[in-house]
């Protein structure tokens, strides 16, 4: 009853202050709200309700606030409170009702996913209520069975190491097992419907890329709160540690771990070059969106890759998308990494990366 003492004193800033260190604003029974409906304390009441004081909790007597309220100055301003949190709820609705269908979508995917992937893991009573299960929810949600691609891998089958062991902006690779196999999964923010449909697109491309350059991918998990990439681990390492192995590092890339140079979030893109390359572009290409590559921009972007790999970190470090576009823009350089101890290598990287075109030396 600490809270409807305090009220009762009529004290506004003490009140406050009590709501503020996060008293419970509907203590049962008599509630401070119902104190302020019969002192007709206006001010108090809007505080109360301003900290989610609820209308409908009833006190001994079976009167809520509402019925205590009335003829009395404070009806108005409950009855204003309670228009306002229905129009709230009726705005939220179509996010509500949308987070809904999408979870529905993941839960008919993931029971299509059981009943024919592991079907012979299950009993036949077992396979009996999956579908039922979701025969139940297609009845109820209206929705229709949806596509599960070959690509596609739960978060549950799979078992991560806790510690990630590489992050930057484009998300964060953990290490892990996946039917007894050591994998590497890259996790990405996808956020947007923007973000969705790259990271599907990245998926549909890696699965039909089989060259001895490229890591062999297992699949993605493109549901729930953890979207990743899964593909076996290189017995090579990542690119930064194969190139001080290998003084000949262009023929020994082979099952070299990179996974920085794709999926980037959209939360920053705007008016930006397609896929998340921002990082890697040069100035005539952040002009605009749909701007031709050149050979000049194409030297840029190549040694913008090397830069990164030799560092093992992100260009411009955690920077948003943006905030990048805006130093390219001004001109500002990359600053030199401490992994490049010589001043004639970096002087020789700032000449194949120089803002204008003209001067960037070209390449055979």
């Amino acid at each position: 009853m600490a809270l409807l003492e305090t009220v009762k004193t009529g004290d506004l800033g003490a009140i406050e202050q009590e709501l503020d260190h996060g008293v419970d604003v509907n203590e049962a029974d008599n509630t401070g709200l119902m104190w302020t409906i019969k002192n007709s304390r206006e001010d108090i009441a809007r505080l109360l309700l301003d900290k989610d004081a609820m209308l409908d909790l009833s006190n001994r007597s079976n009167q809520n606030a509402l019925g205590l309220a009335q003829g009395t100055n404070i009806l108005p301003i409950l009855q204003e409170y309670q228009l306002e949190r229905q129009r709230t709820i009726m705005n939220n609705l179509p996010d509500l009702c949308a987070g809904m269908v999408e979870l529905q979508q993941e839960a008919l995917k993931l029971l299509k996913y059981e009943s024919e992937q592991h079907e012979q893991h299950y009993s036949p009573r077992m396979i009996q209520v999956l579908k039922a299960v979701q025969s139940k929810l297609l009845r109820l949600s209206g929705l229709s069975v949806p596509e599960v691609p070959n690509w596609f891998i739960p978060e549950y089958e799979v078992q991560r190491h806790l510690e990630s062991f590489v992050h930057g902006a484009f998300g964060k690779v953990h290490r892990g097992t996946w039917l007894e196999s050591q994998v590497v999964m890259k996790y990405v923010d996808a956020n947007s419907v923007e973000d969705k449909r790259t990271f599907r697109r990245e998926a549909k491309i890696w699965q039909k890329a089989r060259h001895r350059h490229i890591a062999n991918f297992f699949g993605t998990c493109d549901q729930g709160s953890s979207w990743f990439f899964m593909c076996k681990e290189a017995t090579n390492g990542n690119l930064k540690n194969d190139f001080y192995r290998q003084k000949k590092w262009v023929d020994h890339w082979h099952g070299a771990n990179y996974f920085g140079l794709s999926f980037t979030s959209a939360d920053s893109r705007l008016n930006m070059p397609p896929g998340g390359t921002v990082r890697w572009e040069a100035l005539g290409c952040l002009a605009k969106a749909d701007v031709a590559r050149t050979p000049e921009s194409d030297v840029y972007f190549l040694v913008m890759c090397v830069v990164e790999a030799v560092t093992g970190n992100p260009l411009w470090g955690n920077h948003p998308d943006i905030a990048i576009m805006l130093q390219v823009r001004k001109r500002v350089p990359l600053p030199k990494p401490k992994e490049f101890e010589s001043d004639e290598q970096w002087e020789f990287v700032k000449v194949l990366c120089a803002f204008d075109p003209k001067k960037r030396m070209k390449l055979p």
